[in-house]
């Protein structure tokens, strides 16, 4: 079972590093619980995940793109001209389109994130938020001809946020809880998560679930972060789902229901979550037709040797991010 913020990657964690709480260390049979949960909750990574947020909002950009898009190459070549010549009359809105032509190889030209990124410069210095947000992505990423920069992202992302830009407002929030390019600061992290999440961003309403679930920047409550992970959950977010399941797996919040646990990980699975169908396979191999709870002891041998998943907005560790 693991709980996580958002594109799969493997990570060894330790449980008391998941909670904190001396209550919690010194009773032996919860630190057996908290081995298993170890195979459910992880909250950092080495690669970046693709989150439900993000997907949903490409797969309406690039819809929207297409159903915008000229049919012919005369059109195109038209289009282009056509955002070129706003672009350099200091039209923002023509800036920040020619900028993801560019990113995205559009209107018949070659993809080229260092064009991008000027495009999009010249937007974000206009104020669009939406292309202070986009550069942002691309610098914190890092891409050829683009220098990684977490700390450039953190200004960009802190511009678009400022002005109701709620994928900025989670990212934003994503480097508090990270320290990438800022401090880490996880009560700043919950309250811009808090202000994506009011706007209806899935990936905001699961992280926030996991700093109420972890204690971290706020008490830890299992009833608010039930909440926020079916608020999660009921608006797609193949994690959130994944993370509620959990819950009811270790009976954190809610009674304990296999059976339930089991159908919201068959629907993060059917979703495409690879943690969800790995959460499957091992409830299958911990529990016997039947039976509805593992011993403490089982829990604890369980955790040797098997690596925690962690999924969402994942720390720059290692590699390039997607």
């Amino acid at each position: 079972m693991i709980f996580c913020v958002e594109r799969p990657a493997v990570v060894c964690c330790r449980p008391d590093d998941r909670f904190t709480g001396t209550d919690m260390n010194r009773k032996p049979h919860f630190r057996a619980a908290l081995m298993l949960a170890a195979l459910v909750f992880s909250l950092s990574a080495t690669q970046w995940p693709a989150t439900a947020q993000s997907v949903k909002k490409a797969a309406e950009r690039n819809r929207g793109a297409e159903e915008a898009a000229p049919r012919d190459a005369k059109e195109r070549k038209a289009e282009l001209r056509r955002l070129r010549r706003g672009a350099q009359n200091g039209d923002a809105a023509a800036m920040r389109r020619l900028a993801e032509a560019y990113e995205r190889g559009l209107l018949g030209l070659k993809p080229s994130p260092r064009k991008a990124a000027q495009w999009y410069r010249r937007a974000a210095q206009r104020g669009d938020a939406e292309a202070q947000y986009r550069l942002a992505r691309l610098v914190h990423r890092g891409a050829p001809g683009i220098r990684q920069s977490p700390t450039t992202a953190v200004v960009l992302y802190r511009a678009a946020a400022k002005q109701g830009h709620p994928e900025a407002m989670y990212w934003l929030g994503w480097c508090f809880e990270h320290g990438e390019g800022t401090e880490k600061d996880h009560v700043r992290a919950l309250e811009w998560y808090q202000r994506a999440a009011r706007k209806g961003n899935a990936d905001a309403l699961n992280a926030a679930g996991l700093l109420h679930l972890t204690g971290r920047g706020t008490r830890r409550d299992l009833d608010r972060a039930r909440e926020l992970f079916s608020r999660a959950a009921a608006a797609g977010s193949p994690w959130g789902m994944n993370n509620l399941a959990g819950l009811y797996e270790m009976g954190w919040g809610v009674a304990r229901d296999p059976k339930k646990a089991r159908e919201l990980y068959e629907k993060a699975a059917a979703a495409g979550l690879r943690v969800a169908r790995r959460n499957l396979a091992r409830m299958k191999r911990r529990m016997a037709p039947g039976e509805e709870k593992p011993s403490a002891g089982n829990a604890a041998a369980t955790n040797k040797g098997q690596p925690a998943v962690a999924g969402g907005k994942e720390p720059l560790r290692s590699g390039t991010p997607r």
